[in-house]
């Protein structure tokens, strides 16, 4: 069974009994108060997982805010903006000073990677959460997991107050979805080794809360301002992932061979799927010389020659069940 798709992880918060009287300092009850933020894989909170599906980078988190509610209530009543964390092992852990026997019952909101400081400390309301938005990005600058992409989770109706409960595990998930590109050249792996693609139609933004009643205007859309090179695996294969904001507009790919080391560029562009925070879409491109009798070209056909590519998509959701699968044909144009 395929890993659950990395985009997917868990804060365990953990908020331990404090006390203090008069002018005393502050005494903690018991030495840790801590969130825990580990990945979820197959169904259980198991130990991080670092694979094609989840790098280490997708994992960056370079700040944490968390809010609480009343249960169902739309006014925030505790809330820590850029909650110092630390590493502990392959988990983060971040202390809040809470004491539960008070805390009693309350709606969970967590942020990760909010750049907008001013703005999280502004938050009294679910309504002010549902603004905030994910740094922007642009042709030149595009969005990249070493930066840290926003996410966010929430845990309705927890009770610290019952029994041992003082861990509240809350889903977290990236905002963006993730196109993992595959070319192959399966009559021959030698055909082209410069291949280069770019998406168009990329949003600059989107919201951390997804927000049905926010639409982006046509100014908030942004075509790569050049093609990325994609990287020879070793395996015959040139690879790339590219990470797109959730939004409503569909992108559009657009990749570049040059056959048998030719300075005449084939391009081919086609739809991609919608992309829905925390989806992965795996893309295999294969390029063929001729649509007619493919898998029987040899490495000295002509250059020149009519190519055709196969595009294959699989789909996988935030709990990295496959959804739909689709295939298409493409055919270049010749760019010089």
């Amino acid at each position: 069974m395929r890993k659950i798709y990395g985009y997917i992880i868990l804060v365990l918060l953990v908020l331990w009994l404090t006390s203090c009287t008069g002018e005393q300092e502050l005494v903690w009850q018991l030495p840790e108060k801590q969130v825990v933020l580990k990945l979820f894989a197959e169904g259980n909170i198991t130990s991080r997982v670092i694979d094609s599906d989840n790098t280490a980078e997708e994992q960056t988190i370079n700040n944490l805010s968390v809010f609480f509610t009343d249960p169902s209530s739309d006014a925030v009543t505790h809330k820590f903006v850029y909650s110092g964390f630390s590493e502990v092992s392959d988990y983060k852990l971040v202390t809040l000073p809470l004491d539960p026997a008070t805390l009693g019952t309350k709606d969970i909101y967590v942020v990760a990677n909010c750049d907008n400081e001013v703005a999280l400390n502004a938050v009294q309301t679910i309504d002010d959460l549902k603004l905030l938005t994910a740094a922007k990005v642009n042709k030149n600058n595009l969005l990249l997991p070493l930066n840290g992409i926003a996410m966010y989770g929430t845990t309705p109706a927890f009770d610290f107050n019952i029994g041992s409960r003082k861990e509240a595990v809350v889903t977290v998930v990236r905002t963006c979805a993730k196109y993992r590109l595959k070319l192959t050249f399966p009559d021959n792996p030698q055909l082209s080794s410069d291949n280069r693609f770019l998406i168009a139609n990329a949003a600059t933004y989107t919201y951390i809360i997804r927000n049905e009643k926010a639409v982006l205007t046509d100014n908030d859309y942004f075509t790569y301002a050049s093609a990325i090179p994609l990287v020879d695996n070793g395996s015959q294969a040139y690879t790339y992932s590219a990470y797109v904001y959730e939004a409503s507009r569909i992108p559009r790919l657009y990749f570049y061979t040059h056959a048998d080391s030719s300075t005449d560029k084939r391009e081919y562009s086609v739809d991609l799927p919608v992309p829905f925070r925390n989806y992965l879409y795996d893309i295999l491109l294969e390029v063929y010389e001729s649509p007619s009798d493919s898998r029987t070209r040899t490495a000295n056909s002509d250059s020149n020659a009519a190519q055709v590519c196969r595009m294959s998509v699989d789909t996988y959701d935030g709990n990295g069940e496959l959804v739909s699968y689709q295939s298409t044909e493409l055919h270049s144009d010749k760019v010089n």
